[in-house]
């Protein structure tokens, strides 16, 4: 026998039943006590409501009982849980993330204390960049920051660098025209750059003007793909030459992946002009992170495989592996990439199949007609835009589904049986949430 999760003194007895649902969490007076005092029956919850407040792999460690759609006697039966048994669900939820945080929060705290540099010295304007999330409570696996502390120690120290040589090289930079609103704006687009060490740190800003001059005519467009938005905007006000620069080699991404193509695949020129590779190439123009070089050698490897149909049916299946799917054989998006009819990675196909799935399974078909295209977006920004892996970019698409199935679909259940069905209808003998 266990322990109860709600009143932490009862036991929760083996095959004893309450409402047809046998006990799995809770002891056999939690259960009952969750009661509707006018109608006097157990409460119920379905599962779209559990999934609400609790996630999928707590819900399945809990038994539950079925019952007919009170709207649709022919649909599917609904899956019932006892109330009790979810509120003890999010009792234990709500200490495991307690836990998590408070482990997290003393992980942070000894990152900080090991910091061999002072951060109120870091100037307000660029503690962000210089110290990333190295002080910020992270919750994954092992609590530890993206941000390493080698790479702390060595922005801080180029930024000390900056920080001394600004007095002279503020006057030194007006004079040669690239007149400078506020210094912080300078700082953080030389550290945006990703500047390995510091040693020579002062031999640059002696000839300071060279070097801004060199970001301008040479730099700008590799410069640029490490600035957010926001910094790129600071960069162009802080900088004259720079906004021109910047669009002058942007509009040049075209013809270095026309050039570099030719170099290394001359016979593959024609894909620039292929309907197929269009949204790669689109993708290219528009996301700054993706390197000539990269896609050159995407376009390669397609040019390649196009008409191998087992290569690339063994790739896709390879990769829907990874998120433990099958093919769907209703699937466009996967024929067209197995045919070579587009020119896209398996992995973002298997992405994308993965969330449509999960939109078809939490809501049915309005689910998938309302958001899809959002969280398809939200995945794709996630890759090209921000640089995160194909599996960091579906999560952060789930988490926005998350609140979405919150908010909307509340209410649906059995979509493909005859309709949606309202959860709040109530049967005869019990009371749903």
């Amino acid at each position: 026998m266990t322990q109860c999760a709600l009143c932490d003194h009862g036991q929760v007895a083996q095959g004893v039943k309450v409402n047809g649902v046998q006990l799995s969490i809770v002891c056999e007076d939690c259960a009952l006590s969750e009661i509707d005092e006018a109608r006097d029956k157990i409460k119920m919850v379905t599962k779209t409501n559990a999934l609400a407040v609790v996630k999928q792999k707590a819900l399945d460690s809990i038994q539950h009982a079925e019952r007919s759609n009170p709207m649709y006697r022919s649909s599917t039966p609904m899956q019932l849980f006892l109330a009790a048994e979810i509120t003890a669900l999010q009792k234990l939820a709500k200490n495991e993330a307690l836990a998590k945080t408070k482990n997290a929060t003393a992980a942070r705290d000894a990152r900080v204390t090991a910091l061999p540099i002072s951060i109120s010295t870091i100037p307000a304007a660029l503690r962000s960049e210089v110290l990333g999330d190295y002080c910020d409570v992270v919750e994954n696996k092992h609590n530890k920051p993206k941000t390493s502390k080698r790479s702390v120690t060595t922005k801080y120290a180029f930024v000390k660098t900056i920080k001394d040589c600004m007095p002279t090289v503020v006057p030194a930079l007006k004079q040669n025209r690239f007149g400078l609103k506020h210094p912080d704006a300078l700082l953080r687009f030389i550290v945006g750059r990703k500047i390995k060490n510091c040693d020579d740190a002062t031999e640059r800003f002696v000839s300071f003007q060279l070097l801004v001059r060199n970001c301008i005519d040479r730099e700008t467009h590799r410069m640029a793909t490490y600035l957010t938005p926001s910094d790129t905007k600071a960069a162009i006000e802080a900088i004259a030459g720079f906004g021109p620069a910047l669009a002058e080699a942007t509009a040049k991404r075209s013809q270095a992946l026309r050039t570099a193509l030719a170099k290394q695949k001359p016979e593959a020129l024609g894909l620039l002009d292929d309907n197929a590779c269009a949204k790669r190439i689109s993708r290219y123009m528009k996301y700054l992170r993706y390197d000539v070089q990269d896609i050159v050698s995407s376009l390669t490897d397609f040019y390649v495989t196009r008409q191998d149909i087992d290569t690339r049916k063994a790739r896709l299946k390879a990769a829907l592996a990874e998120w433990d799917l099958g093919r769907r054989s209703d699937s466009g998006f996967c024929d067209d990439y197995e045919y070579g009819r587009v020119d896209v990675d398996p992995q973002e196909v298997a992405g994308v199949m993965y969330i449509v799935s999960s939109l078809f399974e939490e809501g049915g078909h309005r689910a998938y007609s309302e958001y899809s295209h959002t969280m398809e977006q939200t995945f794709i920004d996630q890759v090209f835009d921000k640089g995160a892996s194909w599996k960091d970019g579906v999560r952060v698409a789930m988490k926005m589904m998350s609140r979405v199935r919150r908010r909307n679909f509340r209410y649906y259940d059995n979509y493909y049986h005859g309709g949606y069905s309202s959860s709040d209808a109530l049967d005869e003998d019990e009371e749903y949430w």
